[in-house]
């Protein structure tokens, strides 16, 4: 499983990671300056960074299902 993971991980350009980084910093931003959803009764700060890894947690959760699928 781990091999497969590093393996799908390894075939993402490089500048797919920075678009990826860049969508999670303007997902963080849109949560910081429109006081977000308070997801759970968290602090603001916890829902903004939560907000920003989305995009590269579902790439990855992405390839950990096209791995446990084999």
């Amino acid at each position: 499983m781990g091999r497969c993971f590093w393996a799908c991980l390894a075939k993402i350009p490089w500048w797919a990671w920075l678009v990826l980084v860049a969508a999670g910093v303007v997902f963080a931003l849109i949560v910081w300056f429109t006081g977000g959803a308070g997801i759970f009764g968290l602090p603001l700060w916890v829902s903004a960074v939560l907000a920003g890894l989305g995009p590269i947690a579902t790439t990855m959760l992405y390839c950990i299902q096209g791995c446990a699928r084999r």
